[in-house]
């Protein structure tokens, strides 16, 4: 049999290969994972972890149906507006920390890290000797990644969240790093747009990574465009998916917020009050893109015993919660106090949406994750612990889901959310949990 002649153009390049011909390979290469994201939305992608305490009572949060047919329980009722935009998730757990701790502790330091409490005598709650967590918080991981072009990496707000220690901190920049939210909405306010025009970015070296990141981006689309007419015809087509990839990341770069208005500068003593004060910090901060991460901490676990007497409720959650299943007051007090803080993430939900981007909105391009540190407050269970998750992480997840998972470390769950927020070389978080993943079905 003779030989084939080849008589068409050279072999098609690889990429590392086509790249190279064009001398691309060292500025280029730290850009390729977002090349092969250019298919995302103009849109930032937001973040908001949202926290409650004392888990919830489950027969009356569950949804009943099927995973895309479902109806929200009693307690979830307020979310049906949003129904469409939810994926609530039943049946994870946290994994306990091998450094024993009062549970509602335990859960409030693993709730948002996933990883062991400290050894040592820094802290002695009740009879433990403990430290702070051994490892960060998956928002602070993100923020790593994603907060460098706004003019403050993070927000972290807290409603009445204690004094500092273990029992009331959830957030964790690194290893034994507590981050402490801030609890009064007037200094809130002050930091974030006080002497900033709304979508301005005051951060110099936010502003010179931007400038630096565009100036790249130009060689590289200047060094693909001369590279066209060298190579075979399948190359060409390459060339030109890079071309749109880098049009597409030089107008995600400029991304300047089209709807940005400054909320009133107000604080409060009561609950209530605080937290819509914050809500709206939270959806101002996201809308003129002063941040793209953000956490609101709904007081604490251990010992919360302010009396809910906007609700005529006059003991506190902490104590109502460790009594009885057969307690019919008690049991109708705490479903009066988980529903009201539905009614309030229905509340946040409303906020985010009503702010226009694109052809969707600002909570199309957010994930807001909403949980709890344990499940079950009079058996202080780590099981069926309560996780809501809302938007759809600017198309990253879609919604309108009751999804059950078969006891699953909530590890996975945190996978997951470093996954819908574009990092996605994350595949093991914290280190309560061996497994590795995001979860399955997500």
């Amino acid at each position: 049999m003779r030989p084939r002649l080849r008589t068409s153009a050279p072999p098609a390049l690889s990429r590392r290969q086509l790249l190279a011909s064009a001398g691309l390979g060292a500025c280029a290469w730290p850009f390729m994972p977002l090349l092969r994201a250019s298919g995302q939305a103009l849109y930032p992608k937001r973040l908001l972890l949202f926290y409650t305490p004392h888990g919830t009572i489950y027969d009356s949060w569950k949804p009943s149906g099927t995973p895309a047919h479902f109806t929200l329980g009693p307690i979830l009722a307020p979310l049906e507006r949003h129904k469409a935009k939810l994926n609530v998730l039943d049946g994870l757990r946290i994994e306990h920390s091998r450094v024993q701790a009062p549970p509602h502790t335990e859960g409030m330091s693993l709730v948002w890290t996933g990883s062991h409490l400290g050894q040592g005598n820094t802290f002695m709650v009740q009879e433990f000797p403990i430290d702070w967590v051994e490892g960060p918080s998956v928002d602070q991981v993100i923020a790593q990644r994603v907060g460098a072009t706004t003019a403050f990496r993070s927000l972290e707000l807290g409603v009445k969240p204690a004094g500092s220690s273990p029992t009331s901190r959830m957030i964790y920049a690194g290893a034994r790093q507590p981050v402490q939210p801030e609890s009064n909405p007037a200094r809130a306010f002050d930091r974030l747009f006080t002497g900033a025009m709304p979508g301005a970015m005051p951060d110099a070296a936010a502003a010179l990574r931007l400038a630096r990141r565009r100036s790249v981006l130009d060689v590289v689309a200047g060094q693909l465009t001369g590279l066209q007419s060298k190579v075979a015809s399948e190359d060409r087509i390459k060339i030109e998916k890079h071309l749109e990839a880098v049009r597409d990341l030089e107008q995600r770069s400029m991304y300047q917020p089209a709807t940005c208005e400054q909320p009133e500068r107000a604080t409060a003593d009561d609950i209530p009050r605080l937290l819509d004060i914050e809500i709206g910090l939270v959806a101002a901060a996201f809308a003129c893109d002063r941040t793209r991460v953000a956490s609101i901490q709904l007081k604490f676990g251990d010992n919360d015993n302010e009396p809910y007497s906007w609700l005529g409720i006059s003991r506190g959650h902490h104590d109502i919660s460790h009594d009885g299943d057969g307690n019919a007051q008690s049991r109708a007090d705490l479903t009066e106090i988980y529903t009201w803080y539905a009614d309030r993430f229905a509340h946040l939900l409303d906020q985010l949406a009503a702010v226009p981007e694109g052809a969707g909105t600002l909570l199309d391009n957010t994930l807001v994750v909403w949980g709890s540190e344990i499940g079950k407050g009079n058996t202080h269970a780590f099981e069926r612990v309560p996780f809501v998750l809302a938007g759809g992480a600017g198309g990253s997840l879609a919604t309108g889901r009751y999804l059950q998972f078969a006891d699953v470390p909530h590890n996975r769950l945190l996978v997951s959310i470093c996954h819908a927020m574009g990092v996605t070389d994350i595949d093991q978080f914290g280190t309560t949990d061996d497994g590795s993943g995001g979860l399955a079905g997500l």
